[in-house]
């Protein structure tokens, strides 16, 4: 597969997710509009990558 910058977001946004989620857990505190944003957020990039992808495959 491809290297693309919505591929290379989408991981970051997805570590994020994983680290900030278990942070606020530990700290007990509520997790539902930080997971809500970056799951609207990796879900764009996922949804770029596809596309970009697609794109990349049409034109060859």
């Amino acid at each position: 597969m491809v290297a693309t910058r919505f591929g290379k977001v989408n991981t970051f946004a997805g570590g994020v997710a994983l680290a900030g989620s278990s942070l606020l857990v530990l700290a007990g505190m509520p997790t539902l509009l930080f997971d809500l944003v970056l799951g609207v957020i990796l879900g764009a990039t996922a949804a770029g990558q596809v596309v970009s992808l697609a794109r990349r495959t049409l034109a060859a």
